[in-house]
């Protein structure tokens, strides 16, 4: 799993782990996951702040980056982001009967993390 996987889910694992209508095992579960997965989400969020001292600029509550340095900030943050996460989980086994409160396109982006089964 990449660290970009862990990014892009992160905020619809915290939203499914609050649900109320989702078993306390699952929410316990995907918490423990998230928990094991903070070094690289902190690792990434470090490296982010470096790239934005490094290249940004700032305007007022702002910091922009230049057009100049945008490609080197993107390609710094691919990068980072195409690590390989360190920490191994286990993926969840989630029923599909279980309301998660997420929209069909979050699915994708839940993939590495659950085991969708009917």
């Amino acid at each position: 799993m990449k660290i970009f996987d862990v990014i892009n889910a992160k905020n619809i694992l915290d939203d499914i782990s609050q649900n109320k209508e989702i078993p306390t095992k699952i929410a316990y579960k995907i918490y423990l996951m998230l928990s094991k997965l903070s070094p690289s989400l902190k690792f990434f969020e470090q490296k982010r702040s470096e790239a934005f001292e490094k290249y940004g600029v700032q305007e007022g509550e702002t910091i922009i980056i230049p057009a100049e340095y945008k490609e080197e900030f993107m390609s710094l943050l691919n990068e980072i982001g195409e690590f390989e996460c360190e920490e191994e989980i286990e993926k969840i086994d989630i029923n599909l009967d279980i309301n998660l409160g997420i929209s069909p396109s979050d699915f994708a982006l839940l993939e590495p993390f659950f085991n969708f089964v009917e």
